[in-house]
């Protein structure tokens, strides 16, 4: 059973206890972590294009997406906030409430 949680968030709950390789049918964009039991799990490419994850049997596989580049853009945003208020503060005018 497949379970999108979000849009950069899925849950897979495989139910058989044959080991192999669950295949995604998306792009292998980097970013992706898988978990499988709560455990980090390595992402192999397959056909070089498609994330897989191998299981041992029954498990919850949980593959979510945080690209690096959210790091810089949050560190941007408290930049920019940071600046306007500092430019707010020096450039007040006196006697205006």
């Amino acid at each position: 059973m497949t379970k999108a949680l979000s849009n950069t968030q899925i849950e897979i709950v495989y139910h058989d206890n044959k080991k192999g390789f669950i295949v995604l049918p998306m792009r292998n964009y980097p970013g992706w972590v898988a978990t499988i039991n709560g455990k980090v799990a390595k992402i192999q490419p397959f056909l070089g294009m498609l994330p897989a994850v191998k299981v041992d049997g029954k498990c919850k596989i949980r593959m979510t997406y945080n690209p690096a580049y959210n790091k810089y853009t949050y560190l941007l945003s408290i930049l920019g906030i940071g600046m306007l208020l500092l430019s707010m503060m020096k450039f007040r005018r006196k006697g205006v409430v």
